[in-house]
């Protein structure tokens, strides 16, 4: 049935998600089937948070990379004390010096990815305010500097909800965005992704 209702759908919002699939309905609209907290963090009188995982980062590689890191650094300061006595001046301490600063900021990076960045950037529904809070940890090629938590900030109206396949390299399945449109438009200035899964659970959670 699921895939039937795909078949007959156009897309509402302009321009659709890429690899579209359906819509959602509106909230005033009849909803397609019941409602179910697959996925749920906290919930209370003022607010519900879903959780919203980051599958765009491979997070088991990043410890493999960092020791990678590491070990190609300690390789690099092996090669510049056995040539040291063969090359004058200062040529070899640079070489060494320059290798151990990029090395060691690249492990940095890697480690920081993996021990510190929060897997989950939730989405957290406001029905006191209808407003929606989209978490966001931003990740800068700078790994020194603090990496900060950006929350958006959205009016509940103008989030509308579209479900896409995706299929590359790294992911593939269905999934569930929010498209934020221009106040009483249909013509969308910002998407977010909201799930993953089955296209059933999707409209689950959406409902």
């Amino acid at each position: 049935m699921t895939d039937n209702l795909f078949a007959r759908a156009k897309p509402k919002l302009n321009p659709p998600v890429s690899a579209w699939k359906a819509d959602m309905p509106e909230s005033r609209e009849p909803q397609l089937v019941p409602p179910r907290l697959i996925w749920m963090n906290k919930i209370n009188d003022v607010y519900l948070e879903i959780p919203r995982y980051d599958k765009g980062m491979t997070w088991w590689g990043m410890l493999p990379a960092g020791i990678l890191m590491l070990c190609l650094m300690s390789f690099m300061l092996m090669i510049c004390l056995k040539m040291q006595p063969y090359v004058e001046g200062f040529t070899m301490p640079a070489i060494a010096l320059l290798s151990t600063s990029v090395f060691i900021t690249l492990s940095f990076f890697c480690m920081k990815i993996y021990f510190t960045t929060p897997r989950d950037q939730p989405v957290r529904l406001n029905h006191s305010r209808c407003k929606i809070y989209v978490y966001k940890y931003k990740k800068d090629r700078i790994p020194w500097f603090k990496w900060p938590v950006i929350i958006t900030r959205y009016n509940w109206a103008d989030v509308h909800g579209e479900i896409r396949y995706c299929s590359d390299r790294y992911r593939s399945g269905h999934q569930l965005w929010g498209s934020v449109c221009e106040p009483g438009t249909y013509n969308v200035i910002h998407r977010f992704q909201l799930a993953d899964g089955e296209p059933a659970e999707l409209q689950q959670v959406w409902s």
